[in-house]
C-alpha cells in the first residue's frame, strides 16, 4: 500500500515541478528584449544601409527608449512598447510568431535571431519587419 502511495507522491511532485516551472513563450521573449540594441542595419525600398542608426532601450517597465536617425526616419523619444505572441499555422506545424507594437512608430513582426523554435530566448538579434510602411530594423543586443 504505501508504495502506491510513494509512486503517486513521486509523480504529483513531478508534475507540479514541470507545470510551474515552465514559463510561457510571450514572458521569455519580453525578459529577451530588455536591455540595449544597436540598429545596425536598415532595409527599404530595396534599398540596404548599413552602419550605426541609433539605439533601442527596452525597459522592463513597458517604455522604451528610442534614438533612430537614418535617411527615411529621424526619432529621438521614450515611448511605450507591447510584444503579442501567438501560433500561427506555417505548412503541417505552428510556428511562434511575435508582434511589437512601439508607439510612435506603429507595428512590426519582431524576428529573434533565426526564427528557430527557441530562438526567443536570449536572443542577441533581431530583425523588426514594419507592417505598413515596408521597412525592416536589424538590431543586435550589447
Amino acid at each position: 500500500m504505501s508504495s502506491n502511495l510513494l509512486k503517486y507522491f513521486c509523480f504529483f511532485t513531478v508534475f507540479c515541478l514541470t507545470l510551474f516551472s515552465c514559463q510561457d513563450d510571450l514572458s521569455i521573449a519580453e525578459k529577451s528584449l530588455i536591455g540595449q540594441w544597436t540598429i545596425y542595419k536598415v532595409y527599404s525600398n530595396d534599398n540596404i544601409q548599413e552602419g550605426d542608426f541609433g539605439t533601442f532601450n527596452f525597459k522592463k517597465d513597458g517604455t522604451i527608449s528610442v534614438a533612430l536617425t537614418s535617411s527615411f526616419l529621424n526619432l529621438n523619444s521614450l515611448e511605450s512598447w507591447d510584444l503579442n505572441h501567438q501560433r500561427v499555422n506555417s505548412g503541417f506545424v505552428k510556428v511562434d510568431e511575435f508582434t511589437l507594437n512601439i508607439s510612435s512608430l506603429g507595428t512590426f513582426n519582431c524576428a529573434f535571431e533565426d526564427q528557430t523554435n527557441d530562438a526567443h530566448k536570449n536572443a542577441k538579434n533581431i530583425a523588426l519587419l514594419h507592417l505598413n510602411d515596408q521597412y525592416e530594423l536589424f538590431l543586435t543586443k550589447e
